[in-house]
């Protein structure tokens, strides 16, 4: 079985793929399986990241013999993935993910766009719309540790996702944060 491990940058795949992995799980990053197997259409130079081609990675992907394993492939484009039987998403508070894409010293147009993202729930959107709400896990990853959130993905993984209504779409809504101060540029810039 193949899972996806996504969220908006910031929102902690990679450190929370780096901890699955030390629990034993098989993770692969999605940008990196996709540069290996050239399944990239070119660069978006304005985002300084990569456009991957989700049609040629779900092939490579439909290769993998999803009887014998699980793997979890982390990466912001994972949600829209045909070849993922289930998808986790992380989802990070506002004020937290623009603490952490500061702390990388992102340009302030790139974090406002990712914090439109996250407010809007984009990815979790998309997740549900290509696999069904049946299939996708929300987990606040501002909320909880990195032990409590590989503690629980672990314990998914194990029991073949038959807990995931625990963590099911609809429990994190970040759109009351457009009421305070520090977010009215979202409001003013899109014109709501």
């Amino acid at each position: 079985m193949i899972i996806a491990l996504t969220g908006t940058p910031g929102s902690g795949k990679t450190t929370l793929a780096e901890a699955l992995s030390q629990k034993g799980l098989s993770i692969a990053s999605a940008q990196e399986i996709a540069e290996r197997h050239q399944c990239i259409l070119g660069k978006d130079e304005q985002r300084n990241s990569m456009i991957i081609d989700t049609d040629c990675l779900d092939t490579v992907l439909s290769s993998y013999d999803p009887v014998s394993d699980c793997l979890i492939i982390e990466g912001h484009i994972a949600q829209v993935l045909k070849t993922v039987k289930y998808v986790i998403v992380l989802r990070c508070h506002p004020n937290v993910l623009t603490k952490r894409l500061q702390e990388k010293y992102w340009p302030e147009k790139k974090i406002k766009e990712n914090i439109a993202s996250e407010v809007l729930g984009v990815i979790l959107s998309e997740a549900i719309e290509v696999h069904g709400i049946g299939k996708v896990v929300e987990l606040d990853s501002s909320q909880k540790s990195i032990q409590e959130l590989t503690d629980i993905i672990v314990r998914l993984v194990r029991n073949s996702m038959k807990d995931m209504t625990l963590y099911q779409p609809g429990t994190i809504d970040w759109l009351p944060v457009l009421l305070q101060k520090e977010y009215s540029w979202m409001v003013d810039e899109n014109g709501t």
